[in-house]
């Protein structure tokens, strides 16, 4: 049985020698599926991945996108004149890559003024003032949500809590329709979940100045600094659209093999990933073979995928407020609860009269899942219940979907309690030759555009590094739950097998490269 077990393990060896002569003829000749390096998605992270690539001289590579754009979900469509933004609108991180790029591109953009705000009830009387009562207590409770999350940040130890119990902790529990509207309005907005599923460690401080992105170009222009490279006649073939992947094939230790919906396949040495985490969450969509280690699946799982839906309306005439920003306070939380005005000032203010009414989590999902007649009569009884019975009929509406949208399966990640910093580095670490981009592996800026550039980054430069010297190239070691330090692989290093094997070897290697 042992010399039954040992030849077992030498005909392995053969076997992987035998890829390996095969993929290295396919690498060497670098055909039309053929790249040292796939990368999957032609998103922030895909893109700003064959930047770094390209800087850094390495030029064998092949873009696998599923959509007929590039982008991701950076996309821009024309509604009653303007250009709106359909996914990411606003630059959040001052001084980030994201807001440089804005700045360098001279993109038309708009400082948000979060207070300029006006808040109705549901009988439509003005309620801003008397809110200030409500905004006292919240601030006090935000001052000490940050705190804790400060003190998270700088020890592991201490174990993460949601954003509602840190609240609470700060004495804040939300129970009028006003208290509903304004904590809505600082927190789900901004991470499209309930306090109740958010990490307060996530938490990111002020960092100044919001701006929402107006150019007539679409904020998706930012990708003309970042990747305008591959538009070039010398780049043009290394982007593939169309091509949706349902399986990556990881078994040998030699390439990848990446099989699209028309049956298509690209073959690589490594492999970058940068689907969404809802895309990656759903077994239904691309198979893994073999699956994903549970210690890799299981930190997938636990992220939050978030919707996060855009509702733009346009009307004959404007009969709301003349704030930036309109809050419906409901007792029913989440319901169409702001809008933001298109004709405020440093908006539009001599366009055609527009509101962009926001939605996150289950109302989301449950608005995206409808019509949009259905979607644009309830927002149209939640403006009479404001403004009164006889404002005008909407002319047009536009709803996103990326709930809905098989290539995104929502809009962006959001942090839940159950993933804590310093297990992050199970979503970042490769699986052999796979690596793993895209905003929720961002440390940082998860959610974010910059957190999918950083990711990008990040991810081209192991694999340059992988491609020196694989034995060196970090990744996570463990097979549980737990959260271990990364170290170096030894795959790359060849298997224990008998001086005959060793010739064998050298034939291979003969064959493998000779002139054909």
């Amino acid at each position: 049985m042992t010399y039954c077990l040992i030849m077992f393990s030498q005909i392995h060896v053969v076997l992987d020698l035998l890829l390996f002569c095969f993929h290295a003829k396919a690498l060497v000749n670098h055909g039309d599926t053929q790249a040292r390096i796939l990368i999957l998605g032609a998103g922030a992270s895909g893109l700003q991945a064959a930047r770094t690539l390209h800087d850094n001289g390495m030029d064998d590579f092949i873009i696998v996108e599923a959509a007929d754009r590039i982008g991701g979900r950076v996309q821009s469509a024309q509604f009653a004149g303007y250009t709106v933004p359909l996914g990411a609108g606003w630059v959040q991180r001052a001084g980030s890559q994201t807001d440089q790029l804005v700045h360098d591109l001279d993109l038309r953009r708009h400082t948000s003024d979060y207070d300029s705000l006006t808040i109705r009830n549901a009988t439509g009387h003005d309620v801003t003032d008397e809110a200030d009562a409500n905004y006292e207590r919240l601030e006090k409770a935000i001052d000490k949500l940050n705190e804790l999350s400060a003190r998270l940040k700088k020890n592991d130890d201490i174990p993460d809590m949601s954003q509602r119990s840190a609240l609470r902790i700060g004495e804040w529990i939300p129970q009028s329709a006003i208290d509903k509207a304004i904590e809505w309005f600082e927190y789900d907005f901004e991470y499209a979940d309930g306090p109740e599923v958010s990490s307060t460690e996530a938490v990111g401080l002020d960092e100044g100045e919001e701006l929402y992105i107006t150019d007539t170009g679409g904020f998706e222009r930012i990708f003309d600094e970042v990747a305008g490279f591959l538009t070039t006649p010398a780049y043009i073939n290394h982007t593939r659209l169309n091509q949706k992947v349902v399986s990556i094939d990881y078994r040998n230790d030699i390439s990848v093999v990446v099989t699209c919906e028309d049956g298509t396949r690209y073959i690589g040495e490594y492999v970058l990933i940068t689907f969404s985490i809802g895309v990656l969450q759903n077994p239904n969509l691309i198979q893994f073979i073999p699956t994903l280690p549970e210690w890799k699946d299981v930190e997938i799982k636990k992220f939050q995928m978030a919707a996060y839906t855009s509702i733009y309306l346009s009307f004959p005439s404007k009969f709301w407020d003349d704030t930036e920003w309109v809050l419906y306070a409901s007792e029913r939380k989440g319901y169409f609860p702001a809008f933001l005005n298109y004709q405020a000032a440093g908006l539009f203010p001599n366009g055609t009269p527009v509101i962009v009414v926001f939605v996150i989590g289950d109302e989301s999902r449950r608005v995206e899942a409808q019509p949009s007649d259905a979607t644009k009569a309830e927002i149209q009884q939640v403006l009479r219940d404001m403004y009164g019975d006889s404002i005008p009929e909407a002319t047009d509406i536009l709803v996103t979907r990326w709930s809905q949208n098989p290539l995104t399966e929502g809009s962006f990640s959001n942090v839940p309690v159950e993933v804590p910093t310093k297990c992050r580095q199970k979503l970042q670490s490769r699986v052999g030759r796979l690596f793993f981009g895209g905003e929720a592996t961002s440390d940082h800026f998860s959610g974010y555009i910059v957190g999918g550039l950083d990711s990008g980054d990040r991810e081209a430069r192991k694999m340059l590094q992988c491609l020196e010297d694989f034995k060196e190239c970090p990744t996570f070691e463990g097979d549980g739950l737990e959260c271990e330090q990364a170290e170096a692989d030894s795959a790359c290093s060849v298997p224990s097998i008998n001086t005959a094997f060793l010739g064998l070897f050298c034939l291979f290697g003969i064959l493998c490269y000779r002139p054909i």
